[in-house]
């Protein structure tokens, strides 16, 4: 009897040790938690959301993330029109002007200001709203305009080398600086609240504190060929600003007084965005028709973009990894305007850039969804158009 019950009990405890191990997932690596993938910002591809071509004519660009619209204006056409920035399909047209060349929106004020070429004249034009483009009176030639609403919004007058701040409300201009030579990009720097102009004949960086127009400094590039374009630096104190030259890219910074080339081209450059926060730069080269992505931290070219037209204006799209390309081919007697887009290996936030100038807030890359076939020569789809090869 004694013997029975013992039994019993073993055979108790046994099914109850059984009953708990089963009840337990046992680990294995499938359910383990898998490690993330890690993002090298320096090793991906170009990928095209949207491309819409126009007839052959100028074209510039500016930016409502607000609404996620494109502004445009089409000197040809002479219009100043906006599309859709994540479709690229049109939307409208906002006034027939003579002859635009140049465009920025105000968000306060709702307003675009549009620089027209062979005159005296920039527009003033309501956006959303009715009423007529005001017209106003500057210096000769106004060639461009841009701004900040913590900066203020200024016109150049290229034929005479003056710049002129703007009133907000009734548009006109309030006071000009003088800057003694032609420049073909103003940098704007919202953190420092100045702006940077590099002289193209004299060789030289110059920058002036906003809106006081107050001479900081005016630096000499050394070697630099017809400097074309400055961009903050994402290193160290010393490389601050990078200068674009036709012949390479030198860093310094202002207050030093102290530049040196970086990196020697073989080709003409033209000019150059940054991709997010990474330390690579988008480069164009629009004799050579190609964009070349290079890195601040190798000082190398890692990736080319071949095309089938002259890229002849570049603009960042803050907040993501793309940029938008003006891409002109007198071949084709066409000119297209597309998104592009640097696609790193793995994952990562990469998307917001340095702080400088005029950062905003858009949409992530991430939650964007590019459609199939919207907008003329839409390819949202592929990775890239036939005529363009990575």
């Amino acid at each position: 009897m004694k013997t029975f019950v013992a039994f019993l009990l073993v055979s108790l405890l046994s099914l109850t040790a059984s009953v708990e191990a089963a009840s337990v997932t046992p680990s294995t690596p499938a359910a383990s938690a898998k490690k993330p993938v890690e993002t090298d910002p320096e090793k991906g591809h170009f990928q095209t959301v949207f491309e819409h071509a126009f007839s052959f004519q100028k074209i510039r660009t500016d930016l409502d993330l607000s609404d996620n619209w494109l502004f445009l204006t089409l000197y040809r056409d002479r219009e100043a029109a906006h599309i859709d920035l994540t479709t690229g399909k049109q939307i409208g047209v906002d006034a027939h002007l003579r002859d635009p060349v140049f465009v920025a929106f105000d968000p306060e004020t709702r307003n675009l200001l549009v620089a027209q070429g062979n005159s005296r004249d920039y527009y003033v034009v309501p956006v959303g709203r009715s009423g007529p483009p005001l017209s106003v009176r500057t210096g000769l030639n106004p060639s461009w305009v841009g701004g900040d609403p913590s900066l203020g919004y200024y016109v150049l007058a290229g034929a005479v080398h003056l710049l002129y701040r703007l009133d907000k409300r009734e548009g006109r201009p309030l006071d000009w600086t003088a800057l003694g030579d032609r420049v073909r990009h103003v940098t704007l720097d919202t953190e420092k609240k100045r702006a940077l102009f590099p002289l193209y004949r004299k060789e030289r960086l110059m920058a002036v504190s906003l809106p006081s127009f107050h001479r900081q400094t005016d630096v000499d590039l050394g070697n630099c060929d017809h400097p074309r374009q400055a961009l903050f630096g994402a290193g160290s104190p010393e490389t601050e600003v990078l200068v674009l030259c036709r012949d390479g890219i030198y860093s310094g910074n202002p207050a030093l007084e102290d530049f040196h080339r970086l990196s020697r081209f073989r080709k003409s450059s033209g000019m150059m965005v940054r991709i997010g926060k990474t330390s690579l730069l988008a480069i164009s080269f629009p004799k050579s028709r190609m964009i070349r992505l290079w890195s601040e931290k190798t000082h190398h070219f890692i990736r080319t973009l071949h095309l089938d037209g002259r890229p002849v204006f570049l603009q960042g799209i803050p907040g993501t990894l793309d940029f938008l390309l003006v891409l002109d081919n007198p071949l084709d007697r066409e000119s297209r305007v597309s998104r592009m887009r640097w696609v790193p290996d793995g994952n990562g936030d990469l998307l917001l850039p340095p702080s400088g100038a005029g950062e905003l807030s858009a949409p992530s890359v991430k939650s964007f969804n590019p459609p199939g076939t919207s907008g003329t020569g839409n390819k949202g789809n592929t990775p890239l158009p036939a005529n363009i090869r990575n």
